[in-house]
Parts: structure tokens; C-alpha cells; sequence
């Protein structure tokens, strides 16, 4: 049987019975493209985990809500008993636990390949731009050293004094 088919016949995704597989550490065989197959073994022993997950959720769901822990109708007649099955369900809660932590550390990690993608795309970018300008950037070979450039500075002219001023001039220097 393939992934699939197991999944519609325990009524749940592809991905849960992938993760049921991984959490479980089965040794399931290969087929030539390297998918899972399943027997029966491997179905039945997913079916009873799920039971199991349910089992769990049920005793979350009875805490969260505040009810009475233990259900009506289940009597234990030892305390060798009563550990056992509180043992149990504390793994099933462990088990919805480690689920939940497995689920959050996905989405964690898909977030953080995001943003390196997103890195990536703007340091590529910046690498192109760079490109860009040292490709438009004149050669260092062919800018004229400063020290070679030919200086072009003009004399200043004389002014022409105005006629009025220079006869003003005289006579202020000679009467003083």
C-alpha cells in the first residue's frame, strides 16, 4: 500500500501519516521511487496510534473543560492499575505535545528559509547593481592625473579709471 491509500484508510492527510511514521520510527520499505509502502503490520499499528492520539485528545479536551479527569463508567480496582493508566495517558499527552512542538518548528523553519530567500533575491539584486555601475564606472587608465592637466588662468585686467575720477584724484592729492 502507498501513503495515500493508507491515509484514506485511516482517515487522515498524507503529511499526518508521514509524521505518524517519523514520530513512530518505523523501518517501512522503499519502492523504486522511493516511497513508503505499507502492510498490513504498519496499518494496524498507525490505526492503533491514532486511536490513541484520539484517546488523548479527549482527556485535553475533558482537562481544558475542567470535568473530572477520570470517565464515567471506568472503575480501578488496584493502584498498580490506576498508574498504568494514568501512564498511558500521560504519553498520549506527551505524544499531542511533541506533535504540536513538531508543527511549530515546520512553521519556523519554512519561515526562516522565507526570509533567507528573500535575503538572497536582495543580495542578488545588489550584486547586479554593482555590476551595473562598475561596468558604467570610467577606467582609472584613462582619467587625467591632476598634476597633468594644463592650467588655464587668465590675468586679470586693469581697470580703466573713469577721467572725472582721476582728475578728482589729482586735485585731492595735491591740495593735501
Amino acid at each position: 500500500m502507498n501513503t495515500s491509500s493508507v491515509a484514506k484508510q485511516l482517515g487522515v492527510s498524507s503529511s499526518t501519516v508521514k509524521r505518524w511514521v517519523k514520530q513512530l520510527k518505523l523501518n517501512l520499505d522503499r519502492n523504486e521511487m522511493g516511497h513508503f509502502t505499507y502492510r498490513q503490520e504498519d496499518v494496524d499499528l498507525l490505526m492503533t496510534y491514532k486511536e490513541q492520539q484520539n484517546e488523548a485528545l479527549l482527556v485535553y479536551h475533558e482537562i481544558a473543560a475542567g470535568k473530572e479527569f477520570a470517565r464515567v463508567g471506568t472503575v480501578h480496582s488496584s493502584i498498580v492499575d490506576e498508574n498504568s493508566f494514568l501512564l498511558n495517558r500521560i504519553k498520549c499527552l506527551e505524544s499531542i505535545v511533541q506533535t504540536k512542538a513538531d508543527q511549530v518548528v515546520a512553521y519556523q523553519i519554512l519561515q526562516h528559509r522565507r526570509e533567507m530567500e528573500e535575503m538572497q533575491a536582495t543580495l542578488e539584486k545588489l550584486e547586479e547593481r554593482i555590476r551595473v555601475l562598475e561596468a558604467t564606472q570610467v577606467p582609472p587608465s584613462t582619467l587625467v592625473d591632476p598634476s597633468e592637466q594644463p592650467i588655464n588662468i587668465k590675468p586679470r585686467r586693469q581697470k580703466k579709471q573713469n577721467i572725472l575720477q582721476s582728475i578728482f584724484r589729482s586735485s585731492t592729492q595735491h591740495s593735501s
